[in-house]
């Protein structure tokens, strides 16, 4: 398995989606809460500006599972079948 050490040698896909994922043309709110230096006193939990796009769900595939598939898949194309 690849790890990226840095920025530079993550694909641009990945890098530039990755970065327009947060950025908005949308400026920020004069009275919206800043987190820089310290944690904003209200509980904001996971919820913000972007809830309108999330998803409440996600597809997840086992590993381990989709390897074994995948190998007895190429163990039967091997057999003949």
């Amino acid at each position: 398995m690849t790890y990226f050490i840095e920025t530079k040698e993550m694909p641009c896909p990945m890098r530039c989606q990755a970065y327009a994922g947060q950025v908005t043309p949308q400026p920020r709110a004069p009275d919206a809460p800043d987190n820089l230096f310290a944690p904003v006193p209200e509980d904001h939990a996971t919820h913000g500006r972007f809830d309108a796009a999330a998803r409440n769900g996600v597809i997840a595939v086992n590993p381990a599972a989709l390897r074994t598939g995948l190998l007895a898949g190429v163990a039967l194309l091997a057999a003949g079948w």
